[in-house]
């Protein structure tokens, strides 16, 4: 579902400028697979707290199966 919702997400403008009207795979984009634990992050006080984030070995997994979904879904030489 996720693999899904990545490229078809309507973030692009279509040909007459209107917006929201395109995706990734309608535009025929690269995309850009970053892993960022960071994005995982509670603000406790003024510091930020990790322990919610996946672990090293267990996002790796994830990161990898989601960028193997993804070519599989897409076209794997756009997929970066």
């Amino acid at each position: 579902m996720r693999v899904r919702k990545i490229l078809n997400l309507r973030l692009f403008e279509d040909e007459n400028g209107k917006h929201w009207c395109k995706s990734v795979m309608d535009k025929q984009y690269e995309i850009l697979i970053v892993s960022q634990f960071t994005l995982q992050c509670v603000l406790k006080g003024n510091k930020p707290d990790f322990h919610l984030a996946m672990g090293a070995e267990q996002s790796e997994t994830f990161y990898n199966g989601l960028l193997q979904h993804i070519r599989k879904a897409y076209k794997p030489e756009l997929v970066k």
